[in-house]
């Protein structure tokens, strides 16, 4: 589904998030708003990780948090019983949490790189 069907088109998501060669959107009418990312399954295992890229209301007081979150959030999600070690994320929690897309698209670049990697080796490829 496309993040504006599901959420709305007030939600503005950024140029540099639409324009990204590997955010698929992953937006569903039940979250609280827009997320892009992409899944990566470890063909051995069929264990999947997902990081993604929350994208929050423009408005501060619009947003699920009223007006305390951050409009851009990424964080590491494993659907599976062995996480990904080479990520140093607390719980499993947020990488990056801000207003500046340019550095939440980092954060996710570089987790998605780990996860790559790390799904890699443990196919041994």
């Amino acid at each position: 589904m496309s993040w504006q069907w599901e959420h709305g088109a007030e939600y503005a998501v950024p140029d540099e998030i639409l324009n990204a060669a590997d955010l698929a959107d992953l937006s569903w009418r039940n979250d609280t708003c827009p997320s892009f990312g992409r899944t990566v399954t470890d063909p051995v295992s069929g264990d999947a990780h997902d990081v993604r890229l929350w994208v929050e209301h423009p408005d501060p007081e619009q947003r699920e948090s009223g007006g305390l979150g951050e409009r851009f959030v990424v964080n590491y999600q494993p659907w599976s019983a062995v996480p990904v070690v080479g990520l140093t994320i607390v719980d499993y929690g947020d990488l990056y949490a801000g207003d500046d897309v340019h550095a939440a698209l980092a954060a996710w670049e570089s987790a998605q790189a780990v996860i790559v990697a790390e799904v890699q080796r443990r196919a041994g490829a």
